[in-house]
């Protein structure tokens, strides 16, 4: 078996003035004897001990544009797992990958949205995402949808909804491929 960990980041720094921070942390396991790929994502605002440091903090703040090591050697000083690969994918990337596959369908049970990000899904039903409105989508943390009653309601599950839906487009996006 082997493990990659993909890094999907922002050239831009949250605060505009401190380093770039990781967006999506996530581990994929493929092993070729079962013939699996699975899938670990880690939340960006988990609170870990930083390798090579003695304090805690995110642990997207172990993230290091361009040098990973330092988040190679958290995951593994909190969780044991190794690493053998790593992919480090940013936002124009992304956009550029749903586009090459002509876009990425989704299905929905309701309209959904999320002011924040752009997201905005007007109805339900399959819904066919292109690169700029994917990443709005993947990006989500405040999502809401529209109940039956025509109320706008925020989806309670903030970042694990956020990694949910990231790792069931990643699926959607490759089975694409």
């Amino acid at each position: 078996p082997t493990n990659a960990l993909v890094i999907g980041y922002d050239h831009r720094p949250e605060d505009g003035n401190g380093p770039s921070r990781s967006a999506t942390v996530m581990l994929l396991r493929a092993d070729p004897q079962a013939k699996t790929i699975s899938m670990l994502s880690f939340p960006r605002d988990l609170f870990v001990d930083i390798a090579g440091s003695s304090r805690k903090g995110r642990i997207n703040e172990a993230y290091e544009r361009d040098n990973p090591q330092k988040l190679i050697d958290t995951i593994y000083q909190n969780f044991g797992i190794g690493t053998d690969h790593f992919v480090q994918v940013d936002f124009c990337a992304f956009q550029t990958l749903v586009d090459a596959v002509d876009g990425v369908a989704v299905p929905f049970t309701t309209p959904v949205r999320d002011p924040n990000t752009g997201l905005d899904v007007p109805e339900a039903g399959c819904y066919t995402f292109t690169g700029d409105h994917a990443l709005a989508y993947v990006r989500s943390r405040k999502l809401e949808y529209l109940d039956a009653n025509g109320d706008w309601k925020k989806d309670p599950t903030s970042d694990l909804g956020r990694i949910s839906r990231q790792q069931d487009f990643l699926k959607r996006t490759v089975s694409r491929l």
